[in-house]
């Protein structure tokens, strides 16, 4: 019993340890999420006054959403519902 209990608690403790480091990764995408929308914005409104192509402001968009998308270990050939929900769930 004293054997089963222990691979108890060491799989409980794995568990708390695997939780933690999901949950940081989440607040790490959530920041660099922020940032890269903040960036996507600036690049908007540079495009928007002429200054920027929109070639070369949907070049950046697409960068940017492939960098997010990698961080979750996610593709652009993913599925797009779990891209989606992924995205929606970054937002709160």
């Amino acid at each position: 019993m004293s054997s089963r209990k222990r691979d108890y608690r060491d799989k409980q403790i794995t568990t708390v340890s695997d939780v933690q480091e999901a949950a940081a990764n989440v607040r790490a995408a959530t920041a660099d999420l922020r940032a890269a929308e903040s960036k996507r914005n600036r690049y908007e409104n540079v495009a928007k006054v002429g200054a920027l192509s929109q070639d070369q402001f949907e070049e950046e968009k697409s960068k940017t959403n492939c960098r997010c998308l990698t961080k979750l270990g996610l593709t652009q050939k993913s599925p797009k519902s779990l891209i989606c929900r992924t995205a929606n769930s970054w937002r709160g």
